[in-house]
């Protein structure tokens, strides 16, 4: 990381958006790896097939690598990133920096908005992993025990 100069843009040194850890892309290959093992498991044990499929479920939604992305970061932001960016903040425009009589003081104190958004966007996605695991689960179960259930529609 490189140190925030004023001579630079000062503003770019403070967003967050740029000190995001993505956490997306490694989880897709989590899903790669997972598909070979649900193909072999199914062909070894036909019976399991719809424990299996709901057991694996979470691994093919997009809401756990989203979830596990946003729950990361907001603790990394914690923890590093809050301390860096308030104190780069506080060096630029607070403390020694500001106009002699001015309250600069607030420049100094941490920002929290990023934390409390990353942390509700990960428990959304989260819950909605819950609900759509929910949902694929009762149509397994009902696939399994009546032989029916819901029909995917052909597109095209």
């Amino acid at each position: 990381m490189t140190a925030c100069s004023t001579d630079v843009d000062a503003v770019s040194c403070l967003q967050t958006g740029s000190r995001m850890l993505n956490l997306i892309k490694p989880m897709e290959s989590v899903q790669q790896l997972v598909i070979p093992l649900v193909i072999l498991s199914k062909s070894l044990c036909l019976g399991a097939s719809g424990l299996l499929d709901v057991v694996l479920y979470p691994f093919f939604d997009v809401n756990l690598a989203k979830g596990v992305h946003n729950i990361v970061n907001a603790f990394l932001f914690t923890f590093v990133q809050m301390p860096i960016v308030t104190y780069q903040r506080c060096k630029m425009y607070g403390g020694n920096n500001a106009s002699p009589g001015t309250t600069d003081v607030i420049y100094c104190l941490p920002d929290f908005h990023p934390i409390t958004n990353l942390l509700s966007a990960g428990l959304r996605n989260l819950g909605q992993l819950v609900d759509n695991w929910i949902d694929v689960t009762s149509v397994i179960v009902e696939r399994s025990i009546f032989g029916t259930g819901p029909e995917c529609l052909q597109v095209g």
